[in-house]
């Protein structure tokens, strides 16, 4: 009887990795969705992304940090620092804040 080879069940993070990896996903979603590294560099964007920021902002650019629209105003068109908004932080989340992006 020959042995069964063990295969191992991959968890729903690595499939998504893998499905990010390979650009499929992203790329084919209906929404904006862009990643940023620590450093808050985009890595990746989707063409949906790019068609709400108006442009295709350049990967890994220092002069364009956590977003890829040309500015963003709170809804009294005030400017807000971008980094103010989107810099992840473990002490608050970043969710329910209603901005406005300019092309």
């Amino acid at each position: 009887m020959p042995l069964l080879e063990k295969t191992s069940v991959k968890s729903p993070s690595t499939q998504l990795s893998e499905l990010l990896d390979d650009g499929f996903l992203l790329q084919n979603l209906p929404i904006g969705v862009y990643v940023c590294d620590a450093d808050g560099l985009i890595t990746r964007f989707n063409p949906a992304a790019a068609e709400l920021w108006g442009r295709e902002p350049k990967l890994g650019e220092p002069d364009e940090r956590f977003c890829g629209s040309y500015r963003l105003l709170d809804l009294d068109d005030t400017q807000i620092p971008t980094p103010n908004v989107l810099r992840p932080s473990r002490s608050r989340q970043a969710s329910g804040i209603a901005i406005s992006a300019s092309r």
